[in-house]
């Protein structure tokens, strides 16, 4: 059985934009030949590091959202440890997110309907009368 992982790794300041994506694809393709289904990645953001790591302040970000089998995720962190082009990496285990529309149609149900005045009124009145 399957578990569901994110990765979010820092990739090197110095790598050029071909550089970055192959690296980028590298990593997926590591996933994917394991039998893993990445379900989601961001874009790689070049960020500003809080402190230095292997003397670059800054970096870029990246992170991967994916289906894995636990038994071989220990094999991945090992390969990923290996790649010159990412300073830092971390793989964390998660729950999976519910889909985004069952949210949304949750969020509008939440939201109160708007009473016209001419209904306010009406009420009103009628409380006062009693």
């Amino acid at each position: 059985m399957q578990k569901f992982y994110e990765l979010t790794y820092i990739a090197s300041p110095i790598l050029e934009e071909k550089e970055l994506e192959a690296l980028k694809d590298k990593i997926k393709n590591l996933i994917v030949e394991q039998g893993g289904k990445i379900e989601s990645e961001l874009a790689p953001v070049k960020v500003k590091l809080g402190y230095p790591i292997k003397k670059f302040e800054e970096g870029f970000l990246t992170t991967l959202e994916f289906d894995y089998s636990p038994e071989k995720i220990e094999e991945l962190d090992r390969k990923i440890k290996q790649e010159s082009g990412i300073l830092r990496h971390l793989i964390i285990s998660k729950r999976k997110r519910l889909v985004k529309a069952a949210s949304k149609e949750t969020q509008k149900s939440k939201k109160p309907k708007k009473v016209e005045l001419k209904e306010l009124d009406k009420k009103l009145k009628e409380i006062l009368e009693e």
